[in-house]
Formats: C-alpha cells, structure tokens, sequence
C-alpha cells in the first residue's frame, strides 16, 4: 500500500477583495498482479468577497469527492473491475452525484511488471445519478445518465526517471430533451489527453514537465439554464457553457 495525505490553504486580502481557501486529500494505492485498488478522497473549500461602491459579494467555490477503482486480474493481461464515485460541486453545479460503473482492463505488459513499465486500455460503462443544484441544462432537473468511456494509460518508472500518460474519450448513451428537441447523447462528448515526464538529472535534482487539454463538444447537461454575469465568469466560480 501507499498512502498520501495532503493539506493546504491560503488567504489573501486587500482594501477591496479577499480570498480564503483550503483543501485537504487522501488517497491510497495498491498494484499487485492480482488486484489494483485506488482510492482519492478530497475536499476544498473556497470563498471570494468583493467589496465595491458600498456592496459585498462573495463568490463560493466548494467541492468534496470520493473515487475508487478495482481492478482483479484474470490471467496475465486481461481485469475485470469497476469505479465507484460519490461528489459533490459547486462550481459544476453538482449538488449530488453518485456512479458505479463495471469495467474492463487490457494490459499489453504482464501484470508483474506493472510497477516499472504499463501500458492498459480500460473500458468502464454504467449509470450515474445526478441532482442539480440549479435547473440543469436540459429539461429534466434530474437525470439518471448512462455513459462509456474509453482511456490509454501509459506508465514506465525507470531509473533515469518516469513517465506516466493518458489518453480518455466519454459520451453518453442515453438521449436529452431541450424545448421538445432531441439530443443524443452521442453528440456530447470530450476528448482529454495529458501527462508528465520527470527526469533525473543528478541525484537529489529532477526536471518534471507536464501539460494537459481537454477537448469537448456539445453542452453537458450539469451546465445551468441560468442567465451568466459578468461577474461569473470574471470570478470562475462557475462552469457556463
């Protein structure tokens, strides 16, 4: 097993804003040639407040999730599993969000040799109960939404140094409704690729490099009908479409 904690926080203020944050995480691992278990526990909590011509405003920004993945070996490549999530988000409008979905993993490296050198593809799909905290995008306040997805995973931990990347593609199977018009779920989707390398230069001395994009198409049906100001989008406490 291994197992990392982490804490953190700031505030910063000035005569016209200030800004508190903090945010604490726990998660736990554990790859064998018959089980890999991940577990990511975290919460943040983030208020913004603006004083300006004699009126306060402050902005929240909270979210707490819990995620899992297990994954059992069959033989030497091939798992069986699934993810496990419970959240909650302010910022994408999320007032409750619970998942399962089952899942599939191929690993084109014996399970043994998992630690220094994978590369996998996993197939999850499965249902996930959603509530809003305002109305969501589509017509249906609440949704029982199913969804796929597809990721490569790439991982080697060498002596010189590590490389972990990922490659994921998700959509939904299920169709929405918006004013009597009919969208398929098909049509909402994102694709996300990413990673670091991290290089040993001499011992006690790394360079790391790392860059992420995410690609999406269509209006996720968490988004809120509402009306977006200026100072949403000025404030980023609010995912708009």
């Amino acid at each position: 097993w291994v197992f990392n904690v982490g804490f953190s926080g700031n505030i910063n203020s000035d005569d016209y804003s200030k800004s508190n944050r903090i945010s604490g995480s726990i998660r736990a691992n554990r790859v064998t040639e018959k089980l890999k278990i991940n577990i990511n526990a975290n919460i943040s909590k983030n208020v913004r407040t603006i004083q300006f011509d004699s009126t306060t405003s402050k902005f929240p920004n909270n979210n707490s999730g819990i995620y899992t993945t297990i994954v059992k070996s069959l033989n030497n490549h091939w798992s069986l599993g699934g993810q496990a999530s419970f959240n909650h988000s302010t910022y994408s409008n999320i007032d409750v969000r619970l998942s399962v979905h089952p899942a599939v993993e191929y690993s084109f490296f014996k399970y043994k040799d998992a630690v220094k050198k994978s590369i996998t593809l996993f197939y999850s799909i499965g249902p996930s109960t959603n509530s809003y905290i305002d109305s969501g995008y589509y017509d249906k306040p609440e949704h029982l939404l199913f969804e796929q997805s597809l990721s490569l995973n790439v991982g080697f931990l060498q002596k010189w140094g590590n490389v972990n990347l990922e490659a994921s593609y998700n959509n939904f199977l299920n169709s929405f409704s918006l004013n009597d018009v009919r969208i398929k779920g098909r049509n909402i989707n994102t694709f996300s690729i990413g990673g670091y390398f991290e290089v040993r230069i001499i011992k006690g001395l790394s360079l790391e490099v790392s860059a992420n994009a995410n690609f999406t198409k269509g209006i996720y049906p968490n988004i809120p009908r509402k009306f977006f100001s200026r100072d949403d989008l000025l404030t980023n406490t609010r995912q708009y479409p």
